[in-house]
Formats: structure tokens, sequence, C-alpha cells
């Protein structure tokens, strides 16, 4: 038996919040938090005691995506967070081609035709979002299979206030130079 120390009235606590998705739509956002980290994979192989932010300066190749912690600023999603992964550092030239895809969209709808790698200039930029409702993948939890829930997924990111990104940069324009980011996965 626990005893947790204290006693409570159902008046005194705080309505459960509510963390299923909000329903698919398009929402106006802000990126409010961001961080780069490692894959499960490159977690497995950093050395103990070693931060991820160390380990990548000495292997350039490990690994790793860029976490956005994403606001909801209107309508059914007002005051609600979504999440959203760019792996940009990855052995699977796809995967890095599809993340370096969706951060084109997301500069062209920052209105930013550069950036300089530093997460926190994409903070507080209002943008919009389509959302979808998707259903995880199973996995193993505990040597059980656990099925999959319903969460929400970014599809595409937009200037905000308008109905479809009319940026070069957003609508896929091309430069025939090799970018920095291939070249220096190719290094």
């Amino acid at each position: 038996m626990a005893n947790i120390g204290f006693t409570v009235t159902t008046a005194e606590l705080p309505d459960a919040r509510d963390f299923s998705p909000v329903p698919a739509g398009r929402y106006t956002a802000m990126i409010v938090n961001s961080s780069l980290k490692p894959t499960n994979k490159t977690k497995e192989i950093i050395p103990q005691g070693m931060t991820y932010d160390a380990y990548l300066k000495t292997n350039p190749k490990a690994s790793g995506f860029l976490a956005l912690e994403i606001d909801l600023l209107d309508g059914a999603g007002a005051g609600r967070k979504v999440f959203h992964n760019l792996n940009l550092i990855n052995d699977s030239e796809r995967t890095v081609e599809i993340a370096m895809g969706q951060l084109k969209q997301l500069l062209g709808a920052l209105g930013m035709p550069t950036w300089s790698g530093e997460s926190n200039l994409l903070h507080n930029k209002r943008f919009s979002v389509n959302l979808a409702v998707e259903v995880g993948d199973d996995y193993v939890k505990d040597g059980k299979t656990v099925a999959g829930k319903p969460q929400n997924v970014i599809k595409k990111f937009l200037a905000a206030g308008t109905a479809a990104a009319t940026s070069p940069v957003a609508s896929g324009g091309s430069s025939p130079a090799t970018p920095a980011w291939k070249r220096q996965a190719e290094a």
C-alpha cells in the first residue's frame, strides 16, 4: 500500500488534459523550442557520459535529427503542441533528402531564403501547417506488441495567411550548384 502524503478533494484538482490528436486541418503555428538529438542507433554507440553534440564534433556523420516543438495558435488546436523531427544527419541518403525537402518548405514558410543552421533562428515566427491524423506504427514494449495510436503529422509547412506556399524556396525551385548539406554528406 502506498500513501502519497497529502489529502485532496476533486474540486482542488485540475481537469485532465486531452492528449488526443487535434482534428486534421490547417493551423497557424510557431516553433518554440528545438534541439539536435541522436537517433536510437547513434545513442547506442555514444560513449557513456558523452553528449551527442560532443560526439558529433568528432563523428560528423553520426545520425541525428532536429527535433521541433511547435505551438498551434488557432482553431481547434489553439494551445496545443505538435512535434516534428527533421532527420538531417543519416546514413540513408533518401531519409536526408526527405528531411531537406521539409526544411526547404519550412524555411520558405518562414520567409528565410538562407539559414545558418542555428535552430533558435527558427523560433517565434508565425507560419501555417497542414496537419493530418495518422495511426502510428505498432511497437514492442516489455515483450508485448502495442498497437500504434492516432497522432498528428505535419504534411506541409506554409507561409502564414496564404492558401499555398508561393515562395520559390518553399515550392521546390532548385539550384544548379551542389548544396552545402549535400557537399558535407559527400565529404
